[in-house]
């Protein structure tokens, strides 16, 4: 989320999280400084591919600040961003979730609209065994955090 949902589907958000540029601990930035998304934009960027629910999200928030996303790498996976931002390629723009030890979030001047995970139930259907255990595992996963 966000994305488009019909009405007739029961949602139910487990998690809500923020995306943020990030760089490996050791790439060459000022870490202190607070970054405009124009300044932000003078390094590689790392992105998935523009066609995502994502990017689009991501696209919005630097277009409100005048300024066009036009990232030097896009992948096909977070991870991929992930472990090219972990070594040192450019400033990746990751969910909060994936920020460890070896990453170092940048500070900026704003941030794109928080993301949520959901779980969409069409109530009209009877949910197959498979689905209802992957419900029930997930339900149990956000739990123990």
């Amino acid at each position: 989320m966000p994305a488009p949902i019909a009405d007739i589907f029961q949602v139910t958000k487990v998690l809500e999280f923020q995306d943020i540029p990030v760089v490996s601990s050791d790439f060459d930035i000022n870490v202190n400084k607070t970054y405009t998304l124009d300044e932000l934009s003078d390094y590689l960027l790392i992105t998935v591919p523009q066609d995502t629910q994502v990017t689009r999200l991501f696209d919005s928030w630097f277009l409100k600040s005048g300024k066009l996303l036009s990232p030097d790498y896009t992948v096909r996976s977070m991870s991929i961003v992930q472990t090219l931002t972990e070594s040192g390629v450019g400033i990746g723009l990751l969910p909060e979730p994936l920020v460890h030890d070896k990453l170092v979030q940048l500070k900026t001047s704003t941030f794109p609209p928080k993301r949520s995970i959901c779980i969409e139930i069409n109530p009209v259907h009877d949910l197959s065994l498979t689905a209802q255990s992957f419900i029930s595992l997930f339900n149990e996963t956000i739990s123990q955090k």
